[in-house]
């Protein structure tokens, strides 16, 4: 298990220039977690952005944190 649904978990998708992809992506982690969940969407910074170029997308959780080992809890 990857996501818990916890009140104060957070997702967040940063793109450069890329909404159809976001909107995929977003699909994507419905699909997998089996609902909608509240996702958080917007530009990356002018700098990174500058960096990266168009077509960068990047996913953040914040919340409880979950490990795949059940020996690292």
């Amino acid at each position: 298990e990857s996501y818990r649904d916890v009140p104060y978990q957070k997702v967040y998708i940063n793109h450069s220039d890329c909404i159809e992809d976001v909107e995929f992506l977003k699909n994507e982690l419905f699909k997998q977690l089996g609902k909608e969940i509240p996702v958080h969407v917007g530009y990356v910074g002018p700098i990174v952005g500058a960096s990266v170029g168009p077509g960068m997308l990047c996913v953040n959780f914040f919340g409880q944190k979950v490990t795949l080992n059940e020996e690292e809890n």
